[in-house]
C-alpha cells in the first residue's frame, strides 16, 4: 500500500507536471500566433477578416435572438428545464454556417 506521504508526493509531481505543461502551452502558442500576426498569416491574413466581419455581424443577430428565445421559452411556458438544448444546438448550426461561409468565399482557416 501506499503511505499518506506517498499520496502527497504524487499529488505534487503531478501538480507540477501539468503547470510545467500548461506554461510550455501558452508560451508555444503565443509565439506561434505573434508570428502569425507579423506575417499575416492564417486568421490575420486580409482574406480572413473580412469573413470575420461578416461572421461576426451573423453573430450579433444570432446570439441575441437564442438568448431570447431562452428567456421566452423559459418564462412564457416554463420550459426552464429544457430550455438550455437552445444554445448547443444553435452553436451548431452557427458553427456550420461558418464552415459553409468560409468553404464558399475560400477562406483558410
Amino acid at each position: 500500500m501506499i503511505s499518506e506521504e506517498g499520496y502527497v508526493y504524487g499529488t505534487s509531481v503531478l501538480i507540477l507536471i501539468v503547470a510545467v505543461a500548461v506554461f510550455l502551452f501558452i508560451n508555444v502558442s503565443a509565439c506561434n500566433d505573434s508570428h502569425k500576426k507579423l506575417l499575416k498569416e492564417g486568421e490575420y491574413s486580409e482574406k480572413s477578416r473580412k469573413g470575420d466581419r461578416v461572421i461576426g455581424a451573423v453573430a450579433s443577430v444570432v446570439w441575441p435572438l437564442t438568448t431570447i428565445v431562452f428567456f421566452i421559452w423559459g418564462l412564457a411556458f416554463n420550459g426552464w428545464g429544457i430550455s438550455w438544448i437552445v444554445f448547443p444546438v444553435v452553436g451548431v448550426l452557427f458553427g456550420i454556417f461558418c464552415s459553409a461561409y468560409k468553404s464558399l468565399k475560400g477562406i483558410e482557416e
